[in-house]
This record gives structure tokens, C-alpha cells and sequence, in this order.
């Protein structure tokens, strides 16, 4: 996806009423990394739903703001999610498994999660990294099944 690309579904995530700017990456971010994979978040007042199943299979509904990645979303209600790298698409930790109809919803993934999801334990057909699928109006009330377990390669406990 190209970097016209993503601002243009960036801003219709965020509706004619949000804004919206990259978000931002550690310094040590090469500025061609930053061109092919830096999301782009909204910033709206607007929320959705959006249910966690965790792996013990309890539910957690919570309230996400358009714009904001699942990672985001599950660290800010204290869902178990580690996110390892910082959401910087260096690791698998972020690991999510969506339903069928809400990944059709979503652009392909880039070559750079296909290959981290490479990594991922439990991997399916649906699974995403949570700090690549933004929330979105047409997303509201999505459920999230978070995998058995996670691998960490980045040595991080």
C-alpha cells in the first residue's frame, strides 16, 4: 500500500469530523520504514465496541476510539496483549485472531506482518497483528480472540 494510499483510508476511518496524522515511531525508525509502514491514526471522539475473547475464553467488551489499533485498545483496558516491540511491527506479541467477516473488512496485510505473523503461534486464516488493524465505524462490535499463547523473540520478558 502506498503512503497516498494510506492516508487516504485513514481518512476514511476517521470521517469527515476526525483528524488525523502518523503516528509516531521510535527515533531509531529508518525513513524507509516510516514511508512503507507507519499507520496512520485518527484522532475522533467517535468510539466503537469491540469484544476481546481471551484465551481462557472469558469476554471482555470495551469501548475503542476510531483510530486507534487493537494493540492500543487492549493495553489501555489492561487486556493481555504485550506488544513487545511497541507496536512497531518487529514481533508477533500483538498476535490477534479476527472473525472471518471483520478480516474481509480490512486491507490486505503488507508484506513486512505477513512475515512477522510468520512467527506467531496458533496462526489462522484470520490472524492479524493488533497494532495493524485500526479501528473503524464499520468495525464496531468486533470480536477479537486472543491466541493460547504468544512467542517472544525479542528476548523481552
Amino acid at each position: 500500500m502506498s503512503g497516498l494510499q494510506r492516508v487516504v483510508g485513514a481518512a476514511r476511518a476517521c470521517g469527515a469530523a476526525g483528524a488525523w496524522r502518523a503516528a509516531p515511531r521510535a527515533a531509531a525508525t529508518s525513513a524507509s520504514r516510516w514511508a512503507v509502514a507507519t499507520p496512520l491514526r485518527c484522532f475522533s471522539a467517535e468510539s466503537i465496541s469491540v469484544k476481546f475473547v481471551l484465551p481462557d475464553g472469558a469476554e471482555r467488551e470495551v469501548a475503542a476510539k476510531v483510530g486507534d489499533s487493537l494493540l492500543d485498545v487492549a493495553q489501555e483496558h489492561d487486556i493481555d496483549i504485550e506488544g513487545a516491540c511497541g507496536g512497531e511491527m518487529a514481533c508477533s506479541t500483538c498476535h490477534v485472531i479476527l472473525e472471518q467477516s471483520v478480516y474481509e473488512q480490512l486491507d490486505e496485510p503488507e508484506e513486512e506482518e505477513e512475515d512477522m505473523l510468520d512467527l506467531a503461534l496458533g496462526l489462522t486464516d484470520t490472524s492479524r497483528l493488533g497494532c495493524q488493524v485500526f479501528c473503524e465505524a464499520k468495525l464496531d462490535g468486533m470480536v477479537v480472540r486472543l491466541p493460547d499463547e504468544v512467542a517472544n523473540y525479542l528476548g523481552d520478558e
